[in-house]
């Protein structure tokens, strides 16, 4: 980070795209890959510890990175509603959502149960249960259709046959409801903060009370209930952007670099706080590597990430470098596609090569059929959100200013 704050940030147009924020997403997306693909190798292996607990752990924080991934969705959806006066109507915003998300899942679903039917014989001698433990469930005209819905409750729990989809049966949920999430941030803040609050703690209270067996609640709703909080975070995040850059860019460069740090042990607090508490009371271990409590820890470092990559000069430039933002381009599709490409990969040729070389054809392949998906489905259907845009809303407001220009003229 550089100590001189880039003031061209804060005069730029409010509707400048924030390149720093899809390479974000990119480097999140990669993570996730690693996540699953160092997942493949036995903890027994002489370099797993250091990796896997600890603040190295930053570099293949699977889940964390989805929370990240929350976050983003909530600051980038919630640009247009602060900041036009006429947001889009709620059926164009809902088509052009699903236009965004859905066809690109779909055929990553559809590609991941063609896979599976054919190449799945079984569990792979000497292999993790985290790969052995996916396409166990054959596709069932029932699981079609639980995949077909997405924002319902999968059969037999979380989908196997390509399990990051779960995000998105969450991403969706509140993509349907957020333009009330963003009116609340927009015209009743107090209120935003409220709720925030209250879904983050009656999350937590509720997931206790499941993992103690007291009560059941249904753990897919529970979690897309605690997830409204992340998006109001990040719809906050994006109202006050400015005035919070202006606040970091005042920190001296010591302060901005311990800053970071923080951000990196909150982002990774449950790889290393958790585990050191363990050593003196299993119990109190347990409680601190809650599921919703770690996810609301994390999202403190996110936020600090995400002004970090804002604010300092050399963080930005670095973000918005060509790579960077192609690897922000394609990292829906490396999301959707990374774990298929790692079954197809193990699964032909476990017997034949050890795992490092299986690990280096697979990345290898997750990224050339990420791009063709990208350039394939993706911004064919973005370009048609794009349209449903100019068709059916910009159309209209020019004919009202012209209609209105005529009454005045009159």
């Amino acid at each position: 980070m550089c100590k001189k704050y880039d003031a061209s940030l804060l005069n730029a147009p409010q509707n400048k795209r924030l390149d720093e924020l899809d390479s974000l997403r990119g480097l999140a997306a990669l993570s996730v890959l690693f996540f699953h693909f160092i997942g493949m190798f036995p903890e027994t292996a002489w370099w797993f510890a250091p990796f896997c607990y600890g603040p190295l752990r930053i570099f293949w924080a699977g889940q964390q990175a989805v929370v990240f991934f929350f976050i983003l969705s909530g600051f980038v959806l919630s640009l247009p509603f602060l900041e036009n006066k006429s947001p889009l109507p709620y059926p164009i915003y809902a088509a052009k959502r699903i236009l965004r998300v859905y066809p690109a899942y779909f055929f990553a679903v559809a590609i991941a149960m063609f896979f599976r039917e054919i190449l799945y014989t079984g569990p792979l001698p000497g292999l993790t249960n985290g790969i052995n433990g996916l396409w166990t469930n054959p596709v069932t005209w029932g699981a079609i259709k639980s995949h077909i819905i997405l924002i319902g409750s999968f059969r037999n729990g979380p989908p196997d046959f390509n399990p990051v989809i779960w995000s998105l049966t969450h991403e969706m949920r509140i993509s349907l409801i957020f333009p009330a999430l963003a009116y609340l941030v927009r015209y009743k803040e107090k209120i935003s903060l409220v709720l925030m609050v209250v879904v983050t703690a009656l999350s937590l209270v509720l997931s206790y009370v499941n993992d103690w067996n007291m009560i059941h609640f249904p753990p897919q709703l529970l979690q897309t209930f605690g997830y409204i909080g992340i998006f109001i975070v990040g719809a906050l995040l994006a109202k006050h952007r400015n005035i919070l850059l202006q606040s970091f860019s005042r920190l001296s460069r010591m302060m901005k670099w311990l800053l970071f740090g923080v951000a990196v042990m909150l982002y990774t607090y449950v790889f290393w706080l958790p585990p050191l508490v363990s050593m003196v009371n299993p119990g109190a271990a347990v409680l601190l590597s809650q599921r919703v409590l770690w996810e609301t820890i994390s999202t403190a470092g996110i936020c600090i990430f995400i002004l970090a990559s804002l604010s300092a000069r050399k963080l930005s430039s670095f973000l918005t470098a060509k790579p960077l933002r192609f690897l922000g381009a394609i990292s829906y599709s490396l999301y959707l596609y990374h774990l298929i490409c790692l079954m197809v990969t193990i699964t032909l040729l476990h017997a034949l090569m050890p795992l490092w070389l299986i690990f280096v054809i697979a990345l290898i392949s997750s990224f050339f059929v990420s791009i063709l998906s990208y350039y394939l489905v993706e911004i064919p259907f973005i370009d048609l959100g794009k349209w449903l845009v100019k068709r059916y809303f910009v159309s209209r407001q020019v004919a009202v200013a012209h209609e209105a220009g005529e009454i005045s003229s009159r």
